[in-house]
């Protein structure tokens, strides 16, 4: 990210403030007694707007939405999707086990929203640190007025999230580096339910791949999976990065993507050994 780049991006409180001259919210604080409404609940009207913002966005913009994104508009798209993410993450800690197939499928759908807005904050450069998103969030959620628990859940649970993306950045860029890689691409909210972080096609294999931190996070992955007979095209590996190798940074650096490079075909030419030769058992990949 350039030094203006860096400049440029807003904090919550001036894009909250934005928010605050759109119709959207106006609609939204219409039912408020602006005299008597608190900061809260203004910005509480202001984030329950920002959907609607985005919306109106999309539908003026149409297909070039998505290639005309500005810094800002992604900031805005993360802004949106905060409440519902954090109800989301705090359901699935309290009721996760108690939760059907479908319910939990239908609950990650705010937690898909936001790893794919993270990612594109990444992968765009918009942010290149851990620190920097997390302070986004946690600046989002306090001048919304949010408990001091909330945020603190809220940062830890996205500082989790975000080290587990860039294992799965520096996974995929291994991957992509290599003429056997046929494709990469990226997975919906049930296959995500499933475990599965990217959707890989090597030596004409397609396999559904589990991005891990560590070798033994994997390797319990994959303990797990073998018991389960219709994730038979389910692969754990681990990334090949220590969290150390990042520091605080989000993407791996070329000479580093070049070293993982032997590693990552052995365990691929491995996993689709295994799972061609017996699609209902998921061995272990070193």
């Amino acid at each position: 990210m350039t030094h203006d780049r860096l400049r440029a991006q807003r904090s919550p409180g001036e894009i909250i403030k934005a928010i605050t001259r759109t119709n959207e919210f106006l609609k939204e604080a219409s039912t408020l007694d602006r005299r008597k409404a608190g900061k809260v609940a203004l910005v509480g009207a202001a984030l329950s707007a920002a959907p609607k913002i985005v919306d109106r966005f999309k539908e003026q913009k149409g297909a070039r939405y998505e290639a005309t994104k500005s810094d800002e508009m992604r900031q805005l798209e993360l802004m949106a999707i905060l409440p519902d993410w954090l109800k989301a993450q705090q359901k699935l800690d309290k009721h996760r086990d108690k939760m059907t197939r479908r319910e939990r499928i239908k609950t990650l759908e705010p937690v898909v929203a936001f790893n794919k807005i993270v990612r594109e904050m990444i992968d765009t450069e918009q942010y290149t640190t851990i620190s920097q998103i997390k302070r986004f969030v946690s600046g989002t959620l306090l001048y919304a007025g949010y408990s001091k628990e909330e945020i603190a859940y809220a940062e830890n649970t996205a500082g989790i999230a975000i080290n587990g993306m860039r294992h799965e950045i520096a996974a995929e860029s291994v991957l992509s580096s290599l003429p056997e890689v046929y494709g990469i691409d990226g997975v919906s909210a049930e296959e995500e339910f499933d475990g599965k972080d990217i959707i890989v096609t090597y030596r004409g294999v397609t396999l559904g791949i589990d991005i891990k931190s560590s070798q033994q996070n994997a390797e319990e992955a994959n303990r797990r999976a073998r018991w389960y007979s219709d994730r038979g095209d389910y692969v754990a590996i681990w990334s090949g990065f220590k969290n150390s190798d990042f520091g605080d940074g989000l993407i791996p650096s070329r000479e580093q993507i070049k070293s993982r490079q032997e590693y990552f075909r052995a365990v691929m030419d491995r996993a689709i050994e295994d799972v061609s030769a017996d699609n209902n058992v998921i061995k272990f990949y070193r």
